[in-house]
């Protein structure tokens, strides 16, 4: 549960700021892409 809670967290976070930084720049990773490497980092 404890991972869960923490890549649940990290997502909020980059959800936050990859919105901030994909309006400045269009060639980013997308988010679904991101979180799911984020996860299996993660596990």
């Amino acid at each position: 549960m404890s991972k869960l809670k923490t890549a649940l967290l990290l997502t909020a976070i980059i959800f936050i700021t990859g919105c901030k930084s994909n309006m400045k720049n269009e060639n980013n990773i997308s988010l679904p892409q991101y979180v799911t490497l984020n996860i299996q980092t993660l596990n």
